[in-house]
């Protein structure tokens, strides 16, 4: 199997194409014009939708109910009976559409993915297992799938118990993956404190409007300002660019972003522990479902 450096495009293009197989019962539909959209897997997954009621007015697009996390690998050329993995994170509802996602990925395997080797053919792959928190939840042996238990509950950060009262405090945030932020229309190429918050501040309101008991309490234009008195005190960060093609729109799009470390150090830098520890788990910025803007923080 050969397969780009960066897996998450190839990963998520097959799996829109095999859910889209499995899922789509008007073959001959535009999915903008279906009259089962509202109850379609495909386009809940990979269309835009409009903001569900009750969402920031700011919102223009619903965000999508999953994250790609691409296997964390160089390699590109896969011999036979190597072994790899890839996380997809779901979020709300789209938890009940597992058992769909698994036989997609399974007919992903069975038709191939990565570039046409000689032959024409595309390398092909076996789902072994799927695993949920470290326990198997379906083995191909079995081809049963046990329904995960307790899933994990992503809580809004909470700030009503008031502010630290430490002087200062230093954290690290380390982009694993390309982080693309907009500002003025344009990508930015630096990470200045407030724009991290202000996109966290973006990302956990879409989706807790979205996805959970809806838009949370939180102060705003407060914390966007006191994220101002925050500064970097090193930082090692480049712009990585990478191509993919989309078959859909028939063009090859060229996406970068941000990768690399940066280090703040501020006055009740603690406050915005709990933003940050948010979107770590689910991802920042634009392509997520590309596997983009995964980042990690280290106090």
């Amino acid at each position: 199997m050969v397969l780009p450096r960066h897996k998450g495009s190839v990963i998520r293009g097959a799996l829109g194409a095999s859910l889209k197989q499995i899922s789509c019962a008007l073959r001959h539909q535009r999915c903008s014009t279906c009259i089962l959209r509202e109850q379609c897997i495909y386009v809940s997954f990979f269309e835009r939708l409009p903001p569900a009621p009750g969402s920031p007015k700011w919102l223009n697009v619903r965000p999508n109910p999953f994250v790609l996390e691409p296997p964390d690998i160089e390699i590109q050329d896969l011999n036979p009976d190597t072994r790899f993995s890839f996380n997809i994170l779901l979020f709300g509802k789209a938890n009940e559409f597992l058992p769909h996602l698994i036989y997609a990925i399974e007919r992903m395997g069975r038709r191939g993915l990565g570039r046409a080797l000689d032959g024409g053919e595309r390398g092909r792959f076996i789902l072994d297992a799927v695993v949920h928190e470290g326990r198997s939840i379906y083995a191909a042996k079995e081809k049963r799938l046990h329904q995960p238990g307790d899933l994990t509950e992503l809580v809004p950060p909470d700030l009503s118990g008031g502010y630290p009262s430490s002087a200062f405090a230093e954290v690290s945030v380390r982009l694993c993956t390309p982080l693309r932020l907009k500002s003025g229309n344009k990508f930015r190429d630096q990470l200045p404190f407030s724009s991290l918050v202000r996109a966290a501040l973006r990302r956990i309101s879409s989706l807790e409007a979205t996805y959970g008991e809806g838009e949370p309490d939180l102060p705003y234009r407060e914390l966007a300002a006191m994220a101002e008195s925050v500064k970097i005190v090193g930082k090692d960060l480049r712009w990585q660019d990478w191509h993919r093609y989309s078959s859909r729109q028939k063009a090859s799009m060229r996406l970068g972003g941000m990768v690399g470390t940066v280090r703040y150090e501020g006055e009740k830098l603690e406050v915005f522990m709990p933003l940050l520890r948010y979107v770590e788990q689910v991802h920042l910025g634009k392509q997520t479902t590309f596997g983009l803007g995964r980042m990690k923080v280290i106090p």
